[in-house]
């Protein structure tokens, strides 16, 4: 194992640990707390072929642990500047913290789901793999997680069309 092999994932991980904590130095922690648990594990990681989703895995169990232990931060959502740029069109950024806010309102078990699916772009069986679930709750749960986020949006909507009225 050489320094690049964790490099070159140290994007994706930290765009990750972002959408889940959002606070940018829980993220930071929990990239930090990823990158130490996959060194001290170097036997395993010399073995494995595939890298990406091992360590994707380590640091969904590692966020699991920080949720389960209390240890995360107040939510608060990032400036969609420092997400996306100036935003070119006003729906465009509304659209954008909508679906952020509703990722928050997710249980930690659906964010991570679709997260791991929607951007870090694995397929459904290696997030099967990563979370150690059967490929059909995979599928049952990303639907049901894909539903409420809708659902939430819906009523977002619903909610800011009657405030306009």
């Amino acid at each position: 194992m050489n320094k690049n092999d964790l490099v070159e994932h140290l994007p994706d991980l930290r765009r990750y640990a972002r959408s889940l904590l959002y606070a940018p130095s829980d993220a930071e922690d929990l990239v930090q707390e990823t990158l130490l648990s996959a060194l001290a594990s170097m036997p395993l990681w010399l073995r494995r072929s595939k890298r990406r989703p091992w360590l994707f895995s380590i640091m969904h169990n590692n966020f699991v642990n920080l949720v389960q232990q209390g240890k995360t931060r107040e939510k608060h959502f990032p400036s969609l500047v420092s997400l996306y740029g100036d935003p070119v069109e006003q729906p465009f950024a509304e659209s954008c913290a909508g679906l952020h806010r509703g990722l928050q309102y997710l249980s930690v078990d659906d964010r991570s789901l679709l997260l791991l699916v929607a951007q870090a772009g694995f397929s459904y069986e290696q997030v099967a793999h990563i979370l150690d679930l059967p490929l059909g709750t995979v599928m049952s749960r990303l639907h049901r997680a894909r539903q409420k986020l809708r659902k939430l949006l819906e009523q977002a909507d619903d909610h800011r069309y009657r405030e306009q009225q």
